[in-house]
């Protein structure tokens, strides 16, 4: 029954997706993680390709790098002054893409005692150089921490133009 009820959940989340206006699923990427992204094959005939985390073109207008950040839950100083937001050429089939939750979740899990203290050692590793996150420019704390509680996110699980 949890199965079925994840399913449907799935499918309300997405079916208000559309190809093109605020309503899009949208890529944020740093400048780094893009040069990484392309450097390394990331590439088809249609240009690049994409996987990971999405949200809608929606939650991110009006907002300036900190604040995608903050609100996407992403590692501080990961954007810098500067972050690409793609489109996805296609919209995703059901089964390539998982409703994750809502930015307040790191990987779509609650965020919990255990999280809280991964992200602590990731903080006191960055501070003695260790474990460095290094597709931002400059390296930052290996760690996601929580986002926007009202932001929702899922994971493209297939590859997507």
């Amino acid at each position: 029954m949890a199965k079925l009820f994840e399913l449907a959940q799935e499918h309300a989340s997405i079916s208000a997706w559309r190809q093109s206006g605020i309503e899009r699923p949208v890529k944020v990427l740093s400048p780094a993680a893009a040069t990484y992204v392309k450097k390394h094959g990331y590439q088809s005939e249609a240009g690049m390709v994409t996987s990971g985390y999405v949200t809608q073109e929606k939650f991110l207008l009006g907002k300036n790098c900190t604040e995608i950040e903050s609100a996407l839950g992403l590692r501080p100083l990961e954007l810098g002054s500067m972050c690409y937001i793609y489109a996805l050429q296609r919209l995703p089939n059901r089964d390539e893409v998982r409703f994750r939750w809502f930015c307040s979740h790191p990987g779509g899990k609650q965020y919990d005692d255990a999280l809280h203290q991964k992200a602590l050692d990731a903080r006191n590793n960055f501070a003695e150089g260790r474990n460095l996150y290094n597709r931002s420019h400059p390296p930052v704390v290996d760690s996601y921490q929580p986002g926007s509680p009202t932001i929702p996110q899922w994971e493209i699980t297939s590859k997507i133009p």
